[in-house]
């Protein structure tokens, strides 16, 4: 980076940063702090809002995640605890808008430790263990990949009664969609883990362990916990995985197409929503570059830059001298 800008002016470079940061503005979304606001007619997003809303509220649905209940039902001295939607906007690796999200997320902090939740340890893989496996694949020449399960969460039983009370305007959404409509007498009776509950994370870890187990895959649990490793051909090929809650790293021997294999198990025991080489991971950007010594791979974090230039760019647009710009007497 430093041998790129040697020969470069300051009003160069100024020119540089101006570009960025305007190409980063004109793409900056606010992000609706509730829903209220978000389908607000004054919001001028307010029908991307809408819909992954609905889309949320649809997939919960589906994935018979409640069951709707009286008010009466629930046992003496239990109350329901409320939710909340996250709203967000997803981008692609170079900042651009790839889609509006929305997650309803249980208020975890209303549970109660023996009745609502028992056990809530969940491990995720460590960023040393990442750097290994990453390490180990240049190395080797191994093939990088990467998958993200759809709602990990949703797919695990929960381990104990909890009642859930949607406010009003999720009540008015739940009832646009094609399930069974709510009144205000009734409430929610989860059926599956739901984002925001203290055991999800663990619910979904078991799962997910179970599942891998079942593909002959061993873990190495005095290492790491997340992390899962099989070997094919007799010892001449292996596959390695590792995941951090829904996503996962899998690097594979080269030339017998091992990554599709273990994408068609696995998508048989949970729904995948990508699969590819891996090109982003944790936030971090991934690229496989082959140069004269052989082949390494490329690592930044331009998306977490660019996000905080958008959350404050006020303070970036304000008139201030850099070190690079002569300061004015």
């Amino acid at each position: 980076m430093r041998a790129i800008f040697t020969n470069l002016s300051t009003s160069c470079l100024d020119n540089i940063c101006c570009y960025i940061t305007a190409k980063i503005l004109a793409d900056t979304v606010e992000v609706p702090q509730n829903v209220k606001k978000a389908i607000s007619p004054n919001n001028q997003y307010r029908g991307n809002w809408i819909a992954a809303i609905l889309k949320e509220l649809t997939q919960l649905q589906m994935r018979q995640t409640y069951e709707i209940v009286k008010r009466q039902s629930l046992p003496r001295g239990r109350r329901p605890i409320t939710g909340k939607m996250v709203l967000a906007v997803k981008r692609l690796p170079d900042g651009t808008i790839a889609k509006f999200k929305a997650r309803y997320v249980a208020h975890g902090f209303r549970q109660s430790e023996g009745f609502d939740y028992y056990k809530t340890f969940a491990p995720v893989v460590a960023t040393t263990t990442v750097r290994m496996i990453l390490a180990h694949a240049m190395y080797h020449d191994h093939d990088l990949f990467q998958l993200d399960v759809a709602g990990a969460f949703l797919l695990s039983d929960v381990d104990a009664d909890i009642w859930m009370d949607p406010t009003k305007v999720i009540r008015d959404l739940m009832n646009q969609t094609k399930g069974p409509n709510i009144s205000d007498d009734e409430c929610l009776r989860l059926k599956k883990g739901l984002y925001g509950l203290k055991q999800s994370a663990m619910l979904w870890h078991k799962d997910f362990d179970k599942g891998m187990k079942s593909l002959g895959f061993k873990c190495h649990q005095t290492a790491d916990l997340c992390a899962y490793s099989r070997t094919t051909h007799n010892g001449k090929c292996i596959i390695i995985v590792a995941v951090h809650v829904d996503d996962c790293v899998i690097s594979c021997t080269k030339g017998y197409n091992l990554a599709n294999q273990f994408r068609d198990e696995i998508s048989k025991k949970f729904e995948l929503s990508s699969y590819g080489p891996l090109d982003y991971l944790l936030g971090v950007r991934c690229e496989t570059i082959t140069g004269p010594t052989g082949k390494y791979l490329s690592t930044n974090q331009t998306g977490d830059i660019e996000a905080l230039m958008r959350r404050f760019h006020k303070d970036i647009l304000a008139s201030t001298k850099s070190p690079a710009t002569p300061l004015s007497k």
